[in-house]
């Protein structure tokens, strides 16, 4: 039970070290996302990437999209909770950030868990989820919380 303890614990040291990595600008192609509006005939419903964590793809740095500061600020608070949080599904969590998906991160692989990304543009979370019987439910988070 402590090498399992042991190794958790340096996984997310591992992780955190990775989420305060070199940070660049966002470039003309991201695109900020402002809070939506009520809901149309044309909108298509909030889905999880197709890709988890640890896929064979060549391109293994992807952009994130932009969420509002407001969403991240709001987003980071929901999740930080300790006590009697709900349990959350990836779904919600992109809810909690308006809609916003997160980036898959590729660069970093343990089994039955993904990796996404989520940032405003200046700070960036990494929201880790464990998978089981194909779903993925919220399991922590790291990055640029405070």
């Amino acid at each position: 039970m402590k090498k399992i303890a042991a190794l958790i614990l340096a996984l997310l040291m591992v992780l955190s070290l990775a989420a305060c990595g070199e940070k660049t600008a966002p470039t003309e192609s991201d695109t900020p996302v402002s809070n939506p509006t009520a809901p149309t005939e044309t909108d298509t419903p909030i889905s999880k990437p197709t890709e988890l964590a640890g896929s064979d793809t060549t391109n293994s740095q992807t952009k994130s999209t932009v969420c509002t500061p407001e969403a991240y600020d709001a987003a980071i608070d929901a999740l930080t909770v300790t006590t009697g949080a709900p349990k959350r599904t990836y779904n919600d969590v992109v809810a909690l950030f308006s809609g916003v998906e997160g980036t898959v991160n590729k660069d970093t692989e343990f089994e039955g868990y993904s990796y996404y990304n989520w940032t405003d543009g200046t700070r960036t979370a990494l929201v880790t989820f464990k998978i089981k019987d194909g779903e993925e439910t919220y399991f922590a988070i790291t990055g640029d919380i405070q």
